[in-house]
């Protein structure tokens, strides 16, 4: 595999995870994850969007509020096997 694409897994499970890997997203010594934190809440938002746009009537029905919890509980219990939604 190359090098760019073995980056590439690794970083896709790391999002999908939502637990970056030590020494190549988290500074060593450090619990800070920098930035990475954001492409693990960008791509679990967009998933909630793609949920949203999936079930309005449910989304209409609960509010945002609470169709982002159910959303959330969901996506932790069903987490996405593809890269792309």
């Amino acid at each position: 595999m190359k090098p760019v694409a073995k980056l590439q897994e690794v970083f896709q499970g790391a999002v999908l995870a939502s637990d970056p890997a030590p020494g190549l997203f988290v500074r060593e010594g450090s619990d800070e994850i920098g930035g990475f934190d954001l492409y693990i809440n960008a791509y679990r938002a967009r998933l909630a969007e793609a949920l949203k746009d999936n079930y309005p009537v449910l989304h209409l029905a609960l509010g945002d509020e609470l169709f982002d919890q159910v959303a959330a509980a969901y996506l932790e219990q069903r987490p996405s096997r593809h890269r792309s939604i």
